[in-house]
């Protein structure tokens, strides 16, 4: 792996203010970092775009054209920080609170039980590599509950089907009930 991705690593977690969490997170954010984001739901690809344009505003600041670095497909850390951002700036965005995206990425990993791994070694046990790997995957391939329970946004009511529903839409239901 080349420089140019450890350092983008190093940019997304400045953007959630990782360094700022009481706990754990390197070892969950590095395996976020490296799972890609699968797109099942068409209007998701707004995601993948969003994601793409972090990676455009990361090499902005930084010299050289590094192919390998645009081309690859997205990971889902990069998908979650867009989506985070694109909510703040578009929806939840108020100059008296300040940049709120950190607070959306971390509701978004706690909605999903990751903090369940947030400490030191505990994905260097195979079993909690496994959980983590099947919440993940319960996310990404929509396996969660109607209710959004195992996904990365809740729904109180259950007037809309979560798994049905691109990112975006479920952001907005999110945002709409408990904010």
């Amino acid at each position: 792996m080349s420089y140019i991705w450890l350092d983008y690593f190093d940019w997304l977690c400045d953007i959630v203010h990782a360094n700022e969490q009481t706990l754990y997170w390197n070892d969950i954010l590095w395996e976020l970092y490296n799972t890609n984001f699968v797109v099942v739901i068409k209007r998701d690809n707004n995601r993948v775009d969003d994601a793409y344009a972090l990676r455009d505003e990361f090499m902005y600041g930084h010299s050289g054209h590094q192919s390998d670095f645009l081309d690859t497909p997205p990971s889902l850390l990069e998908v979650l920080i867009a989506l985070a951002r694109r909510g703040e700036i578009e929806i939840m965005h108020d100059p008296e609170l300040g940049d709120r995206t950190p607070k959306w990425f971390w509701t978004m990993l706690f909605n999903l039980g990751l903090d369940e791994f947030a400490y030191m070694g505990a994905l260097n046990d195979p079993e909690n590599d496994l959980k983590m790997a099947k919440i993940v995957d319960n996310f990404m391939y929509k396996k969660h509950s109607r209710d959004g329970n195992g996904g990365i946004f809740l729904a109180k009511s259950g007037q809309i089907d979560m798994r049905k529903e691109e990112l975006w839409n479920q952001m907005c239901y999110y945002f709409d009930q408990f904010f």
